[in-house]
């Protein structure tokens, strides 16, 4: 059995994934995490809204610009 990073629960399988914007495997020091199914879900959910409302935001910045 496996154990998740996120909740701590035991599970026969982990994922991991590193797919933030500023993420560099090779050069910054990180700690590896591992998540369970539902945690890796949740996980990405949060990432998608994140990106969507931060390319949301620089869409109303881009339109502001244009109308000064």
């Amino acid at each position: 059995m496996l154990k998740c990073d996120l909740c701590g629960k035991e599970f026969d399988t982990v994922r991991r994934i590193a797919v933030d914007k500023d993420y560099d495997r090779l050069s910054i020091r990180h700690e590896i995490k591992y998540s369970c199914p539902e945690c890796f879900k949740k996980k990405e959910e949060s990432r998608k809204k994140q990106e969507t409302v931060s390319q949301n935001s620089g869409m109303n910045l881009q339109q502001l610009y244009r109308a000064s």
